[in-house]
């Protein structure tokens, strides 16, 4: 063989590298930009022309009893869709837990929904130590929400507006950033 052919060689060897690379890049970039996405407040919207003020869920108990949180202003309040069938919604207990005590310091009011009757927890869960839960909800606040994705939280000022949200398994930042976001929101009012 000789040089001009292995330089050429060579060059398309390096050049197929460099492609590579930058692909690799590329789809990382792009799959960051994903996930900022879906971790944003935006994204928990369902598509709709204005995101309003959103009233507090109500509905029913898994026996079957109205179930109609008392909101107490001016406290904002929150929203943890899980299921007492989820492998994740049971990773997330710990956090969770350290969460809602942590919003319970700051008043705000807080509910379990559960996507069915059968995901419903056990009057005695440590989960819903500092929540009430709500089994049927009513379909146009759920209608509001992409809630696809257990264990999903949403938190509200007392206005309704959403200030945070997070889909899936908290992690040990999320607690720090909700704060953050909460204290800004009322530093704000």
């Amino acid at each position: 063989m000789n040089n001009k052919s292995q330089w050429i060689e060579r060059l398309i060897i390096f050049t197929v590298c460099v492609l590579a690379i930058m692909d690799g890049v590329l789809y990382s970039r792009v799959r960051a930009g994903i996930d900022r996405f879906a971790q944003s407040s935006e994204s928990i919207y369902r598509l709709r022309e204005e995101h309003s003020a959103i009233s507090p869920p109500d509905g029913f108990t898994v026996t079957g009893a109205r179930e109609i949180p008392k909101w107490l202003p001016p406290s904002g309040w929150a929203v943890r869709y899980a299921s007492n069938n989820c492998g994740y919604c049971k990773q997330d207990e710990a956090r969770w837990t350290r969460m809602a005590t942590e919003l319970r310091r700051l008043n705000f009011q807080i509910v379990t929904v559960v996507p069915e009757s059968r995901d419903a927890y056990p009057a005695n869960a440590e989960a819903l130590k500092q929540t009430d839960q709500i089994v049927f909800v009513d379909i146009g606040w759920l209608k509001n929400f992409r809630l696809d994705k257990t264990p999903t939280l949403l938190i509200f000022d007392p206005r309704h507006g959403l200030i945070w949200s997070h889909r899936g398994v908290l992690e040990t930042e999320d607690q720090g950033s909700a704060m953050r976001t909460i204290k800004k929101w009322a530093n704000r009012n």
